[in-house]
């Protein structure tokens, strides 16, 4: 970890949000998160949140991006991150923009069935009309677990393109210990993952 005494760098963007779960964009920069996530928390407004940043942006500056979630069901204009490495207790903190016009989808209705190492999730949604769109299905964890390399930390997530029109789409994960998912819509993807519905958590 390039900066051993403070939890990474945040950068937030804005995220909509419909009293269901909160999905906001963040950017960290300062830690591997396949590896060195476990020795972090997170949170918004002081609810414990989970973190999820998949997409590599510059590795010599251990710099990824993804998302937050945070399970509140009411927010201001803005709410605040928080994240601490706990071996020392140092914290940084970044308010999150909440803006209403991001939300342009939404998830009415999710299923689960298993296959073999996978869970296969299945997505009722609304696009408002908007191509562009992935469903992502992302690992929620207040507390990370270690995980063997970074494929395997991107693999206990998954997100699929949502073809124009569809109003059901599925996205397939490989979990191993992961126990609840957060689901959304995004825009953005593959280089980044930019929340366009609320989230909602399932436990498979």
């Amino acid at each position: 970890m390039p900066w051993p005494f403070l939890p990474p760098n945040p950068d937030t963007h804005p995220a909509p949000h419909d009293g269901d779960l909160f999905v906001f964009g963040l950017t960290l920069t300062g830690m591997r998160p396949f590896d060195e996530q476990a020795d972090h928390t997170f949170s918004v407004d002081g609810v414990s949140a989970g973190v999820y940043v998949p997409v590599v942006q510059d590795l010599g500056s251990h710099r990824y991006t993804g998302v937050g979630m945070a399970p509140l069901t009411r927010i201001g204009s803005t709410a605040t991150y928080r994240g601490t490495y706990v071996p020392l207790g140092k914290s940084n903190s970044r308010d999150i923009e909440v803006d209403a016009t991001q939300l342009t989808g939404r998830i009415t209705n999710v299923s689960a069935m298993r296959s073999g190492t996978k869970i296969i999730f299945t997505a009722s949604l609304q696009t408002g009309g908007l191509t562009g769109l992935s469903l992502v299905a992302a690992p929620f964890l207040t507390r990370a677990p270690k995980f063997s390399s970074h494929e395997a930390y991107v693999v206990a997530g998954g997100s699929e393109p949502v073809p124009a029109g569809a109003t059901t789409v599925k996205v397939a994960v490989t979990p191993g210990s992961v126990a609840q998912f957060a689901l959304f819509l995004a825009r953005g993807l593959p280089g980044a993952m930019e929340p366009a519905s609320a989230g909602k958590l399932i436990k498979p």
